[in-house]
């Protein structure tokens, strides 16, 4: 291979290398981001190619350092998404099913995803996974999280064991402000600490529900056994699924969580609290009698107190739909007789004109010569002529 062929392509791969590093690079913020752009491009001569300068007009909606303070925890890309899906129903379906042949298939293809989602329940419920510490925040963390999500903050925190260290501590009237070495990333982080508080410079908590290597050392550090209960997002945990959301429309979820009316608030949160019971007693006999027996007698209790205000409700909900008060006398009067032309007479249908007409004698047609129920006036064959 040539010399220069080998150079240039060395070249690429190192500037392929660094510029990804800082597009993807969801740790740095937006001025380092703009610096190191304008760096690279330098260094390779490329500050005059439109193509990138293009794309980087546009940095501040898909460069992720624009979106360190937005949560994007459990967003999929839109191609991600059709791609799962073409893939999955791929391996049930086929373009020459009939429809019967379809709607069997698909079928099936439920069952698939239903069965694959028990099955991870159960393996989530009834396993413990391997702990890589003998730290308590581990042990609590084990208990909560699903295993997918756990080995994801197990990483965390063995980065935080292992590669973290104090810079410094400073403190502001309440906030203690403590410095973290992070040997992985050769750069230090800022942990603001405030009565149970913990937020990192960083900011990946804010962006996926997941405390940091960071926040993870000052834990450890302080001597925390378990995880505060405001960075434990349910959404992760093992009993996610015993909460389902209902009354949800299609615009976002906190601008709908915030527009619903405290009325249909309560009843969510009744159906998730009737379903995360049902979940809990599932596998315990006892329990599950014992709350059988409170939903029955508390059904009782409703059905006589809804009997007792039945007699009176019946005539409120006539008054609500009319829009306005029974009357207590009424008094009705026959209605006005018409006086449009034909009024007193009987429209008479052409069964019964047929039946009149078929009674009356026959006569002999001048027009035809036949004998029938019609003259030469309104003979068929004078009509035709």
């Amino acid at each position: 291979m040539p010399e220069k062929v080998g150079s240039a392509i060395c070249r690429d791969t190192e500037f392929l290398k660094e510029i990804t590093s800082i597009i993807w690079g969801d740790d740095i913020e937006p001025s380092e981001f703009e610096s190191r752009w304008c760096s690279i491009l330098e260094s390779y001569e490329l500050t005059d190619h439109e193509w990138l300068n293009q794309l980087y007009e546009m940095r501040e909606s898909w460069i992720p350092s624009y979106f360190r303070d937005t949560y994007l925890g459990g967003i999929m890309r839109t191609t991600s998404r059709s791609e799962s899906e073409n893939s999955f129903f791929g391996n049930f379906t086929n373009p020459h099913l009939s429809l019967v042949e379809f709607w069997m298939r698909y079928q099936t293809a439920m069952d698939a995803q239903r069965w694959k989602n028990s099955k991870l329940t159960a393996d989530s419920k009834n396993s413990s996974p391997v702990l890589a510490t003998p730290l308590l925040l581990e042990k609590h963390a084990s208990k909560f999280y699903t295993p997918s999500i756990f080995y994801e903050f197990q990483e965390e925190l063995k980065e935080s064991c292992f590669r973290c260290g104090l810079e410094k501590i400073s403190k502001e009237e309440k906030t203690e402000k403590i410095s973290v070495i992070d040997r992985a990333r050769n750069n230090v982080y800022e942990v603001l600490c405030s009565d149970m508080k913990f937020s990192c410079s960083c900011k990946r908590f804010e962006r996926y529900g997941l405390l940091c290597r960071h926040v993870l050392w000052v834990l450890n550090s302080k001597g925390y056994e378990e995880i505060p209960g405001n960075y434990l997002l349910g959404r992760w945990g093992k009993s996610a699924s015993y909460r389902p959301i209902f009354n949800v429309a299609n615009t976002t979820l906190l601008a709908d969580c915030a527009s619903l009316d405290t009325r249909q608030q309560q009843i969510s949160e009744l159906w998730s609290e009737v379903f995360t019971s049902v979940s809990l007693v599932e596998d315990d006999e006892g329990n599950a009698e014992d709350l059988l027996l409170l939903l029955r007698n508390f059904n009782e209790k409703l059905l006589v107190s809804s009997r007792a205000s039945k007699s009176m409700s019946k005539k409120s909900e006539i008054e609500i739909l009319l829009g306005s008060k029974i009357p207590t006398q009424a008094t009705v009067l026959p209605p006005k007789q018409s006086k449009d032309k034909g009024s007193g007479r009987r429209m008479i249908s052409e069964k019964e004109k047929a039946v009149e007409q078929h009674s009356k004698p026959l006569r002999k047609c001048n027009a035809c010569g036949q004998m029938a129920n019609h003259d030469k006036r309104n003979c068929h064959k004078k009509v035709q002529q």
